[in-house]
């Protein structure tokens, strides 16, 4: 056995014979049929929905006239209608999905997003001493400014940015 307590030496241990046995190899045969992709042909989906959550049907075939053949098969017994109707079905199975308070707006995408009763509601300081303000939306921000004439020696108010926590208009003082 070689002595390794010298690092700098020549001596390597995996020059070294081991006195385990070595483990046989298996050879592999080789596959005799090739493997197919079932990405090959075609694909249509067809949605029973517009939302994200909304049923597929999925038909597959190796040619454009096989899979037209096949929707127009699965058309003429009923079946898109059977799906239609199960997909309806499923889609009640779902649990459901918590209603936020009326009114209450939430935050996503970056801005404050109203529910209906709310976007009918006091959207914040639209007006000022000399009458509606124009609203004005550059990249990520809003506001409304007052319409003074200043060449006729009126003073502008200050403006009314949007409070993207609130969803409402405010001037900031």
């Amino acid at each position: 056995m070689p002595n390794y307590d010298d690092p700098f030496a020549d001596i390597s241990p995996w020059d070294e014979k081991s006195d385990l046995t070595e483990t046989p190899t298996v050879e592999e045969t080789p596959m005799t049929t090739p493997a197919t992709a079932d990405n090959e042909g075609f694909c249509a989906t067809l949605k029973f929905g517009p939302g994200y959550d909304a049923p597929w049907l999925v038909m597959r075939d190796g040619s454009a006239d096989g899979l037209k053949r096949k929707i127009g098969e699965a058309k003429e017994s009923g079946l898109l209608e059977t799906m239609g109707k199960a997909s309806a079905y499923v889609v009640t199975l779902a649990p459901p999905k918590a209603d936020k308070a009326a009114g209450q707006p939430s935050f996503s995408g970056g801005r404050v997003q109203n529910s209906a009763g709310a976007e009918s509601g006091h959207k914040g300081d639209l007006t000022c001493d000399h009458g509606a303000r124009t609203h004005v939306a550059k990249g990520t921000w809003e506001a409304y400014f007052c319409n003074a004439d200043e060449r006729a020696g009126e003073a502008k108010c200050p403006p009314a940015f949007l409070d993207k926590k609130t969803g409402k208009f405010a001037v900031k003082r």
